[in-house]
């Protein structure tokens, strides 16, 4: 545990980040077969589960974990132990008290909830998700009590159990579902006792259940991270000694603690709901608009799509498959990006609010800037990268589903260079609440929020470009919320920031790693499988953006010192004078 203590912030977005590419390379072994099971209507259904859970956690809990990091961090630096683990103790009734509420409304409301987004058909996964949102705020108190003592390994490590777990059982629940409801179908053309008119109908039935099995394999995942938090912080402890806890001043009062949780919580809090609004904004917004362009002329808007089409699909659900493309694929695609760098934000949050605490702004300065320069470094090669390779690496990822994997991988080429922005965004937020600033994010999540919305309303609808609009919506919304942000940060430090030594030779570097992806790819084509372009390119693009980096001096002795091995790594790459 001493060891674990000690992590720099970057020490820890290694572990985290370590965690996160095991959990999404994991999840694209779950999303891909699931793709493959659900077909573009059962993902929608999915889909719009999801975002109702995220923005019913979000208002249950997603303030409370970076407010209990927050506070524990900046006890450990005054040296408050007794107080740091009340917190823990008083947090976990908060989010047991928070999720339970959670729990309830979205299980009694679950219907309403599938009607207001427009996708009545998703009721039963909106039932089936209900109980997550109490374990996953269960989960995360713990999860945030160890991020602020700055030990990363039982966040990555629940993550990666929970992924696994899913895996297993949202696979194995939808694959058991879908074959008993399709044999039921082939011998007495009825679902669950239900008669089918036609096979079209069968298949919405079936995609509503399978659906619903999947969620319930997620739900039984939260439930084994949760177990394992609790498991760990009993066997494992914390890392704090009985001569801490014996030197240690005498704890506030349960009123105090709770007072301060929920004034760090609140703004957070509301940050977290805005963001989460604004996909149930998209998804509401975009099924809306996509009834109102195929209403207006469903004829154009097939021939858009002709080759894509699921043979058979239905009129009225093209809204459907068109947004499961979307947020099926593109959208979870779109994810990988801000997954890694937020796990930098997250790492980062105690170490900048020590600094903080400490009133060394020139200290918090420099830690700001190292959180913004590594977050940059994997932003703007993966955003630019994935864009100009969007659409065979959406066909690579989904191969069983080229159909969906074509129409996601158009929408992706724009909301991949969203990514970037995003990316960047989940840090800077970070940095912002480590600094006093809470409400800040909030409102400018509010405004991305408002245009995010204003283009989806006003281009969607339109037959002549339909889901085409979305990504765009994305990153106008980003475009404005990042150059607010960076805006504010400058001034709120109280010292200038050198943008060009954060960004400049990872951009740079990252336009020559597109370039060499794009054109590699182009030539290799034509001489070898689709699938072995794609992985050829992107290894290309990968070795050009490193050496690139080194060459031009992008890499700062203070980050490397900061990494697992940093001193040895350090002093290799000294010796080899890649160091600025």
């Amino acid at each position: 545990m001493a060891v674990e203590k000690k992590q720099t912030f970057l020490h820890g977005a290694a572990i985290l980040a370590v965690g996160t590419m095991m959990v999404k390379a994991i999840g694209v072994l779950f999303k891909t077969p699931l793709n493959n099971l659900l077909d573009g209507v059962g993902m929608a259904y999915f889909s719009s589960a999801y975002t109702i859970f995220n923005t019913l956690y979000a208002l249950s809990v997603a303030g409370l974990p970076i407010a209990v990091s927050r506070l524990v961090s900046q006890n450990a630096v005054l040296g408050r132990w007794r107080e740091i683990q009340k917190i823990l103790t008083l947090s976990r009734r908060l989010f047991f008290i928070s999720g339970s509420v959670g729990f309830f409304v979205m299980l009694f409301a679950a219907r309403s909830f599938a009607e207001l987004v427009r996708n009545p058909g998703a009721y039963l996964a909106v039932t089936a998700m209900s109980p997550a949102v109490l374990f996953c705020c269960m989960t995360a108190a713990y999860r945030g009590y160890f991020q602020g003592l700055s030990n990363m390994y039982p966040t990555a490590v629940s993550q990666v159990i929970e992924a696994l777990t899913k895996l297993v059982f949202g696979i194995g629940f939808a694959w058991i579902v879908i074959n008993k409801l399709e044999n039921e179908y082939k011998l007495t053309s009825t679902v669950l006792g239900m008669l089918a008119a036609d096979d079209a109908q069968a298949a919405v039935i079936i995609s509503q259940y399978s659906a619903a099995a999947a969620i319930a394999g997620i739900v039984v995942s939260t439930a084994f991270g949760t177990l394992y938090c609790r498991i760990r912080w009993k066997a494992g402890g914390d890392g704090i000694t009985a001569e801490q806890l014996e030197n240690s001043p005498k704890p506030s009062g349960s009123f105090g603690i709770i007072k301060e949780l929920l004034r760090v919580a609140v703004p957070v809090c509301m940050g977290a709901v805005v963001l989460n609004v604004t996909s149930l904004i998209d998804m509401v917004s975009i099924m809306g608009c996509l009834e109102k362009a195929v209403l207006a002329d469903a004829d154009i808007v097939r021939k858009m799509y002709l080759p894509y089409f699921t043979k058979g699909l239905r009129t009225v659900d093209i809204p459907a498959y068109l947004y499961g493309c979307y947020a099926g694929i593109a959208v979870t695609m779109f994810n990988l990006i801000p997954a890694i760098t937020s796990t930098i934000g997250v790492s980062a949050l105690p170490a900048v609010t020590a600094a903080w605490v400490s009133g060394d702004r020139e200290k918090t300065a420099r830690s700001v800037e190292s959180v913004l320069r590594v977050s940059g470094i994997v932003a703007f090669p993966a955003g630019l990268g994935l864009s100009v390779m969007a659409r065979p690496a959406a066909e690579l990822v989904f191969s069983r589903s080229p159909m969906e994997a074509a129409v996601g991988g158009q929408l992706l080429q724009v909301l991949a260079l969203s990514a970037i922005l995003v990316a960047l965004s989940t840090p800077i937020n970070s940095v912002l609440q480590a600094i006093g600033q809470m409400t800040l994010p909030v409102k400018l999540m509010l405004a991305g929020a408002v245009i995010k919305l204003g283009v989806n309303c006003m281009f969607i609808g339109i037959p002549q470009i339909n889901i085409q609009a979305a990504p765009f919506g994305t990153l106008a919304c980003y475009i404005i919320i990042i150059g607010m942000s960076l805006k504010y940060l400058n001034k709120h430090l109280g010292v200038k920031l050198r943008w060009n030594k954060v960004f400049g030779c990872s951009f740079a570097s990252a336009i020559l790693c597109a370039m060499a992806a794009w054109s590699s790819y182009g030539m290799l084509k034509l001489r070898i499988s689709q699938p072995l372009a794609t992985l050829v390119s992107i290894a290309l693009g990968a070795v050009i953006y490193a050496i690139s980096l080194l060459l031009m001096g992008g890499i700062c002795k203070e980050d490397v010192v900061m990494l697992p091995k940093g001193e040895k790594i350090a002093k290799l790459l000294e010796n080899k004078r890649f160091l600025r």
